[in-house]
């Protein structure tokens, strides 16, 4: 019986890990539609031009199929939920995986408001925002049914788990910012001077786990911080695309180079993520 409850478990995380991949497809397909300006290329909602499968031409294709990506991840977070149900997994798993599915809904929900409303920059920013907590439930999730939490529970008591989650809340809240930069035109600035807390943040949080000398700890802390110049090159080559006239590739590099920054962002937020987890189930673990 233990065994078959392992296996169930690996297949599992295997499965989670699995939409947590696709749902960072999904937020490449979201900033695509940004970047290029497709949003209201589709102008109905929930079909496309009344039909389900209209012509995939101009920024209907990026429009149409971050649609087609978003309903499919929506229904493998479906799947994701009702196996975390049915194969009575953990109760922090099966938890996690309610939100997750929660969370999906209503980011659905956000999507349709935006074409609806005709892209308010208010709706449209927190479509962004929750498509990030999507990511990074799915992420935990992963996380979370890994196997390293079946003995132990989370306490933020340890100076790196500490760190690392106050580096979640930094990079979410520079994501924030990029999202109402990229919909509004506005805080560019603020995006630009919070640049300044990330770094600091991230250095802490990927020094204080790289110091414990934790196996569990080194890939998430190099990742983190290998992620953060090249995040910070990517803002800056973005915003020199955006303002320059000699840029090189023109609009199609520009759209390169804002949909990167924001999927740089997305992986450097779950590096943080995951720091912050692991961190926290190794300050659980008794003294040998």
């Amino acid at each position: 019986m233990i065994v078959e409850a392992a296996a169930g478990e690996a297949r599992f995380h295997s499965f989670a890990v699995f939409v947590a991949v696709c749902a960072f497809i999904l937020l490449g397909a979201g900033g695509l539609v940004t970047s290029t300006g497709s949003g209201l290329s589709v102008p109905d909602w929930p079909l496309s031009f009344g039909g389900f499968f209209p012509r995939m031409t101009g920024g209907v294709f990026f429009e149409h199929g971050h649609r087609m990506i978003a309903g499919t991840v929506a229904l493998l977070t479906f799947g994701l939920g009702l196996r975390a149900w049915i194969g009575r997994e953990r109760r922090p798993l099966r938890v996690t995986a309610a939100f997750c599915v929660g969370a999906i809904v209503l980011q659905a929900l956000l999507g349709g408001l935006t074409v609806i409303l005709r892209l308010p920059p208010a709706v449209s920013i927190l479509h962004a925002g929750l498509a990030q907590i999507v990511f990074c439930l799915l992420v935990a999730l992963s996380e979370m049914s890994s196997g390293a939490y079946s003995s132990f529970s989370p306490t933020f008591a340890a100076p790196a788990a500490l760190r690392s989650a106050l580096a979640v809340v930094v990079v979410y809240a520079q994501i924030i910012l990029g999202a109402v930069a990229r919909h509004t035109g506005l805080w560019v600035s603020v995006h630009a001077f919070w640049a300044a807390a990330v770094v600091l943040a991230v250095a802490l949080a990927a020094s204080s786990a790289l110091g414990t000398g934790a196996a569990s700890l080194r890939a998430p802390g190099i990742a983190a911080a290998a992620l953060l110049p090249l995040q910070i090159f990517l803002g800056v080559a973005s915003y020199w695309w955006l303002y320059s006239d000699t840029a090189p590739l023109g609009w199609t590099g520009g759209v390169a180079l804002r949909t990167a920054h924001v999927l740089v962002g997305a992986l450097l937020l779950g590096a943080c993520l995951i720091l912050a987890l692991r961190a926290s189930c190794l300050a659980e673990r008794p003294a040998a």
